[in-house]
Formats: structure tokens, sequence, C-alpha cells
């Protein structure tokens, strides 16, 4: 008989979808098909993430290959490998199920992933079976198109790279499974214009803890938001403000609650005054950039006494480059909702030549800067 492989006269077992997603393992021909479904699988998803690796972040590319070893690994009944393909799918599921991003990606990789566990369970099956079957025949090549590319070849390959092969699948897995937590705990962003200059340069690439593990929010904290004019934008910029605050400006200087506040971040690059930017709240027209509609309804619902109430709920915040910054003087408030979370890490740089700017990897970015410690308690986001 020839064990686990397959021959112009065996029969196939049926395709139907739950001998697929939970087939019957109780011998060498379903135990090898559940492996072959799994390495189908396994390579499909390494194609669908080398694509977007080429077009994205070359660096998933190392999650391509991870997939493409699996998926070997697992036609030949490794159980590491199915092991390992099975956690890092499950991984995956539950990072989009967090974030709230399930969705139909959620559902297609429930379906993988129930693929996955037949292709764990025969290679258990194949263990088992191989300890009470020594010296039988192996993994035969099945007649198939195809089959020199995805079953002879990676056969023919195995003894190769075996040596190799669970020592990679180990550290490769181990990386996409800190990468996969850190996914779920942070988000990475690239600055894109100077309004926060100098703290933030264009081209920082910066961590940003996300809003369900970034704590309470105090005046003085950098937030990353999705912009209330177009939502399909994200900002970064410094709260000044929490709900109940009275903000106004003197001579470009910022008023907090009535007192001055000293700011050693903020910079202002122009030596004329804006009436409308540096005597804000001021009804005199901006100079260059424009009033939202959101920013007239901030003037006819919260101004109060020559100040700015910040309503319940929201938000003010400024760039630290006061004099080249779209911020709430222009369109008005945060909303709460609109969080995505605090900036913490500057893991890279590179200024728009392309060039790395040295020392400004690993640089954190504090929480409460000088000026606002001494006010009053945090503000809880959301």
């Amino acid at each position: 008989m020839q064990t686990l492989g397959l021959s112009a006269s065996t029969p196939k077992p049926s395709s139907r979808l739950r001998d697929l997603l939970w087939p019957v393992i109780n011998d060498e021909i379903s135990a090898l098909t559940a492996a072959r479904n799994g390495m189908y699988v396994a390579l499909f998803v390494a194609l669908i993430t080398g694509i977007a690796a080429l077009l994205t972040n070359r660096w998933g590319l190392v999650d391509a290959g991870l997939f493409l070893m699996v998926g070997i690994g697992i036609r030949q009944l490794s159980r590491v490998a199915a092991v390992a393909g099975l956690a890092l799918y499950v991984l995956s599921i539950v990072a989009r199920a967090i974030q709230g991003q399930f969705g139909a990606p959620g559902v297609v990789g429930l379906l993988f992933t129930a693929v996955l566990i037949g292709a764990v369970r025969a290679a258990f099956f194949a263990h088992r079976w191989r300890r009470e079957h020594p010296g039988d025949a192996d993994l035969a090549d099945p007649p198939m198109v195809g089959g020199v590319l995805l079953e002879r070849t990676p056969k023919r390959l195995w003894p190769l790279i075996k040596p190799v092969f669970f020592v990679a699948i180990v550290i490769l897995g181990t990386l996409e499974v800190i990468v996969l937590f850190a996914f779920v705990f942070v988000q990475p962003w690239v600055i894109p214009t100077g309004a926060m200059e100098p703290t933030l340069l264009i081209g920082d690439h910066v961590l940003t803890l996300r809003r369900n593990w970034m704590g309470a929010i105090h005046r003085g904290d950098l937030v990353a938001f999705r912009y209330p004019v177009d939502r399909s934008q994200i900002f970064v910029k410094r709260v000044v403000g929490v709900p109940g605050d009275r903000i106004r400006f003197v001579h470009k200087g910022l008023r907090l609650n009535g007192r001055p506040v000293a700011e050693p971040y903020a910079v202002h690059s122009t030596d004329y005054i804006d009436l409308y930017r540096d005597e804000f709240p001021s009804q005199t027209p901006p100079r260059f950039l424009p009033v939202y509609a959101t920013g007239d309804k901030m003037f006819a619902e919260n101004v109060r006494g020559g100040e700015v109430v910040v309503p319940p709920g929201a938000y003010f915040v400024l760039g630290d480059n006061r004099d080249s910054s779209l911020d709430s003087r222009y369109w008005g408030f945060v909303p709460v909702d609109n969080v995505l979370g605090r900036p913490w890490l500057i893991y890279g740089s590179a200024d728009p030549q392309g060039r790395e700017r040295p020392g400004r990897a690993g640089q954190l970015l504090p929480r409460f800067p000088l000026g606002f410690s001494d006010m009053s308690g945090p503000v809880k986001a959301g």
C-alpha cells in the first residue's frame, strides 16, 4: 500500500465544504488531503502577503516567506509548521477583533483557520501513524496539475531545508507573534507636515499607543486623531484644553483659565501679528488659513467673555509650530471619539530627500511637558 501519498487509482475524498473545514482523518489518504488543503491556504496567504508587501511595505516579505515555509512544512506533515501556521492565523484574527476590524477579512480568516485545524490534525495523525508503522514508504508524488511545482519540488527541497526549517520557523514565528501583539497595542504613523516642529519633523516615523491602551489624556499630551473636517486624514497635535478649560491668546502667548502658560516646545516662525491667530479668539479674518464650518460653530457656541470654553467630550489642540499650524483655532474641537492614540516613540526619521536623520530614532515623546504638570488632573479619553 502506498502510504501518505496518492496514486492514479486512489479515490479522492469528498470535496464538500464540511469535509474541507472538518475532514475525517483516519487513514493516510485523508491525512495527506487535509495537509494539501492546509498547504494551499498557507501558499495563498503567502502570495497575497507578498503582493501587498511589494506594493506597500517591503518588510511584509518576511511574513510572506514565513507563510511559504509553513505551507511547505504542512505538506510534509510537520507538526511544528502546522501548529505555527494555525497560531499565527488565530493571533491575526484576535488582533482584528480587538481593534473592531473583524468584518469580511475576519470571516475569511476563520475559514482559513478551520482548514489549518485540519492540517494540524493531519500532522499529528501522520506522526502517530509513522510511529506505529516504522519503515513504510513516505510521502509519494500524487499525479495532479501543477504537481511538479506545488508537490514534487517542495518534497525534493525538504531534505535540504529541514535542518534549518525548524529553527527558522521558531525565530520567524516568534517575531511574527511580537509584531501581532505590538500591532494590537501600537500604530505606526509617518509625520507629513511641519505643524508639530520642532517636536516632530516631516518624515518622522512615530509609534502611537492605541486609544484602549493610552491611558488618560492630560493637557500637554500629544494625540493622534481623525481630522474633524475630513475623517480620512490623521492629524497629530498637542492637547492644550480639556473639557471646561478657557482658552485665549494674547500677543501669541497662550492663556489657560486666565493664566499665561510656559510652553518650551512651542515655536513662532513669524514676527508679525495675525490678529485672528495670535489674539485668538478674534473675529478678524485670518491672513492665510481658512476658518472651517466647525470653527464657525465653535465661535457661535463656545466663546464666552473673550475666551473659548472647551465643551464636554472634546479637546482643544494646537501644533507646536504655532504660526504654521492648521489646528483648533481654525476648525474647532476634537471630539473624544476621534482620538486614535498617543504618540509615544520616534522609531525612525528621514528628511524629504530620504536621508536618515542620525540620533533621532529611539527618542521617547514625553507626556507632561513643563508648564502643564501643575494644572488640574487628567480627563479620561472616552
